[in-house]
This record gives structure tokens, C-alpha cells and sequence, in this order.
């Protein structure tokens, strides 16, 4: 088992359940002499403790309240598990690092390697997604008739406007002058005359 695939199981797996994982990991250390599990999780005191803390968290898991209360007292507890367990892990790569430098060095490679890939291809990616959201911004103006770069523009264009009033503003004019008319004094004689 590789070091770094240990420390990313074990602390996604201590953050479902620490105390199986402390159990599992501590029984393969123990009889599957695995030599990148820490030698701590081996000890017979560790492994009875989580044997026991995982049984009794099977056990309350089914009776609700008991469940209740074991969820909110162990709420602090599974971070904490979680992140010694990967602080462990993290020791083991040193460790293993310091003993066999070569398979270190190309594990390393190997994670860098990937880790370059894969930023190369997200930002293939992206840089592909920004140009096909361009040309989409750039096909819509072209269709409202808008085509950046492509004759001038609107603000530009010759238009020619109509010599004089329209009938329209005429109107409008004639009914505002008749509003805005004094009114005549009593009496007296009106006139047809339509001028302001």
C-alpha cells in the first residue's frame, strides 16, 4: 500500500467512522504486516480501545437518543481522529522518504506530473469555453444586425432626416399653443385665428 493512497483513505474513512479505521488499520499493521501503517495503531491497548468505542458506537447508532447524544459528543472527536490519523500518514511519508529516497522521488515525480496534466488540460478548457462563449456573444450581435467590426456603426450611419414639421408635431404644437392661450376677457368677441 502506498503511503499517500494511506493518508487520503484514512482520513476520508476516519471522518465516516475513526474508530473502524483506527481498528482496521491498526488489525492490517498487526496481521497483514503492513509496514507503512504507523506501529502505534498495532499496539493490543489501541487496537481493544477502538474495538470497543466501535462496537458501542454500533450498538447506540440504533437506539435514537443514544444516538443523538453519541453524534454531538463526537463531533469534536472525528476531525481530530481524522487529522492525527493523517498527520500519522504524513509521518510514514517522511519515514519513507528517508529510507528508500529513489521511490520516494519518483512517487513524487509521478504526483507533480499528474498534478501539471491536469492544470494543463483545465486550462485548455476554459481558455476553450471563454473563446466558444466569445464567438456566441459575437454570432448574436452579427444576427440583431450589430456585428462588431463590420462596417459602421449605428451612431455613424447617414440619416437622412425630413425638412420641417411633420403633421403629427404640427397637431401637437396647435394643441399646446391652445392650452397655453390666455383666455379671453368676457364678452368679448372671439376669433378663428390658430396662431400662438
Amino acid at each position: 500500500m502506498l503511503p499517500v493512497s494511506l493518508i487520503f483513505t484514512s482520513g476520508v474513512a476516519s471522518g465516516v467512522n475513526s474508530y473502524a479505521a483506527v481498528l482496521v488499520l491498526g488489525l492490517l499493521g498487526r496481521f497483514g504486516h503492513i509496514a507503512a501503517i504507523p506501529p502505534v495503531l498495532e499496539r493490543p491497548s489501541v487496537l481493544a480501545a477502538a474495538a470497543v468505542l466501535y462496537i458501542g458506537q454500533f450498538v447506540v447508532g440504533k437506539i435514537p437518543m443514544l444516538d443523538s447524544v453519541w453524534d454531538v459528543v463526537h463531533t469534536a472527536l472525528r476531525p481530530v481522529v481524522g487529522s492525527l490519523l493523517e498527520d500519522l500518514g504524513v509521518a510514514g511519508l517522511v519515514l519513507f522518504a528517508v529510507f528508500h529516497p529513489a521511490a520516494a522521488a519518483t512517487v513524487a515525480a509521478l504526483a507533480l506530473a499528474v498534478g501539471i496534466a491536469l492544470f494543463a488540460l483545465l486550462a485548455s478548457r476554459i481558455r476553450r469555453s471563454w473563446h466558444r462563449r466569445r464567438s456566441a456573444r459575437l454570432r448574436r450581435r452579427s444576427s440583431d444586425g450589430r456585428m462588431a467590426g463590420s462596417g459602421p456603426s449605428p451612431q455613424l450611419q447617414d440619416v437622412t432626416l425630413p425638412t420641417g414639421p411633420s403633421p403629427a408635431s404640427r397637431a401637437a404644437t396647435s394643441r399646446l399653443c391652445t392650452l397655453l392661450r390666455p383666455a379671453p376677457p368676457v364678452g368679448a368677441k372671439l376669433s378663428c385665428q390658430r396662431n400662438c
